[in-house]
């Protein structure tokens, strides 16, 4: 609702839900919204081709519950369809978003790979065993819908591939906006990973009835046998059993069916299954020049692994002698600190002496001149007792002088050495910046190490994984050369019983001209010679 192209209508169709779904539904008061409910499960198509025919416009764009629109997405395929008339249906590339509406990380990606790239939708070679446009991304002209028809309700998992054949056939236009507008949930259970056997029993029907005969009317018999070849050779069909594979080959080429596929399609039956046996017969040379491959494969990595580890011990190494470097620099710092603390302690002791000494000259001073001044009002001094303390005045006032210059060249002295003090301070705190500094680089070379470290350890981790992943699909590959070998006896018993019900067929409806019957006998031919080889 919140797009940036509002001409819109909205058709909601409530599939019998179990949850409050239809509560939700029933709170919109917009005009443009009509919501219907079904009293029980019809399945997605039913619901689709409720909604399709009660849909007005020109364009009609499906959404499923669990996935979601970007905000410019109606906008520029409309924009895009308007622009080009001869367009029938535009898709958009995808943006892959788990069950709580978060981006799915690169590693488990599933959708995006397979949607979100280039491709021609309107060359018929596009569409063999592939279905590359995603419904929900999709936004289909009305008119085309009314020439091809609705879905299919009695498909399950390709009612979206089968509509898109038809509309090839009919001569539609595909075209996809390369950008990520749809936002596609991947919860690990979407309708067409549940049963793939289901897949390729849908797919041969419409092949039989809708795309063969289409491609043998533009003359591309060389994409029937190349559809043929990827049913015989698909893991699904591969694994079901026998009666089962039997039913999807009749069906496919049209034995047993209403509507049996044009003649000369099925004259090819017959040389494409040798053809098949011949290239089965192939991949066990394929299996084993693979495990060589992986056998290589594997031993580089062993060797990627092993330089690993010597880096990592490398860098194990230079770590630890940062770190001896660091405690060394610690170390030189303490030492400097204790170096400046007696300094500065020595200093303080050498004033206090200093500053007693003078303080004793001044009371002595202070004291003989309260002396000389008794003697001197005592008129009964004689003169010579005058003059005597007149000396020890001015001795006394030498003294006190060279006491003072003494003061004052402690007090210098002290000065300069206090300047030294502070001097050698800021040295020292020069150098401790210096070896924090040092400390701050060490460190982070240690951080970035350690980082490398792990990154070194996480890189061995997942190439050991992927070693026994590879190992792993080894194994895999041997006992699937193990299931062609059987497949390959197998086959050789159906392709003898196939070529005589084949020519049987033909013969009983007068369909087996002269070229049938070389193609009938050469094939027979090769198949007792590779049964007698």
């Amino acid at each position: 609702m919140n797009q940036t192209f509002q001409d819109w209508e909205l058709i909601l169709v409530d599939d019998c839900s179990g949850d409050d779904s239809w509560s939700i539904i029933s709170r919109y008061g917009d005009p443009r919204i009509r919501a219907f409910r079904f009293e029980k499960n019809r399945g997605a198509c039913s619901a689709y081709n409720y909604g399709l025919a009660r849909a007005r416009g020109r364009f009609v764009a499906s959404l499923d519950s669990d996935d979601l629109f970007s905000p410019e997405k109606l906008a520029r395929q409309h924009a895009f369809l308007t622009a080009h008339p001869d367009v029938d249906i535009c898709g958009t590339w995808l943006l892959e978003i788990d069950p709580d509406g978060n981006r799915v990380g690169k590693d488990a990606l599933i959708y995006e790979p397979w949607f979100n790239i280039h491709v021609d939708l309107n060359d018929p070679a596009s569409w063999i065993w592939k279905n590359r446009l995603c419904h929900s991304s999709s936004v289909v002209r009305r008119a085309l819908h009314d020439q091809v028809g609705p879905f299919r309700e009695d498909l399950i998992y390709t009612p979206d591939w089968q509509f898109w054949l038809r509309a090839l056939v009919t001569g539609a236009r595909f075209a996809v906006i390369e950008e990520p507008l749809t936002l596609y949930r991947n919860h690990g259970s979407n309708i067409t990973h549940k049963r793939p056997m289901g897949t390729v029993e849908e797919y041969a029907r419409t092949c039989a009835a809708i795309f063969h005969p289409h491609l043998f009317g533009i003359g591309r018999l060389d994409l029937i046998q190349k559809n043929l070849y990827e049913f015989l050779r698909s893991r699904p069909f591969n694994d079901a059993a026998e009666p089962v594979q039997r039913d999807i080959v009749r069906t496919i080429v049209g034995f047993g069916s209403d509507q049996v596929a044009a003649r000369e399609s099925q004259e090819l039956v017959v040389a494409l299954l040798l053809d098949v046996a011949r290239e089965r017969l192939k991949e066990g040379a394929i299996a084993e020049s693979e495990r060589q491959r992986n056998t290589t494969i594997s031993r580089g990595f062993e060797e990627q692994i092993a330089t690993m580890r010597l880096e990592i011990e490398g860098c194990e190494q230079n770590r630890i002698a940062a770190e001896r470097s660091c405690n060394e620099w610690m170390q030189r710092l303490a030492d400097a600190n204790a170096r400046l603390e007696e300094t500065v302690s020595a200093r303080d002791c050498g004033f206090l002496d200093r500053e007693n000494r003078i303080s004793v000259l001044q009371n002595a001073l202070v004291d003989r001149a309260e002396m000389l001044c008794q003697w001197v009002e005592r008129s009964s001094l004689s003169e010579q007792e005058l003059t005597h303390e007149r000396q020890r005045a001015a001795a006394m006032l030498r003294a006190h002088e060279d006491a003072q210059r003494s003061f004052e060249e402690a007090l210098q002295r002290a000065g300069d050495r206090e300047a030294a003090v502070h001097e050698a301070h800021r040295a020292s705190l020069r150098e401790l910046d210096a070896v924090n500094e040092r400390f701050r680089a060490a460190s982070c070379r240690i951080e970035v190490l350690l980082e490398d470290q792990r990154a070194l350890t996480t890189q061995s981790a997942e190439r050991m994984a992927t070693v026994e992943k590879l190992e792993g699909e080894l194994q895999s590959l041997r006992n699937r050369v193990a299931e062609l070998e059987e497949n390959r006896v197998d086959l050789l018993k159906h392709l003898e019983e196939l070529a005589i019900p084949a020519r049987r067929y033909f013969k009983l409806r007068g369909l087996f001209p002269e070229p049938l019957r070389r193609i009938g006998r050469k094939g027979l031919q090769v198949v007792r010679q590779m049964k007698g080889k």
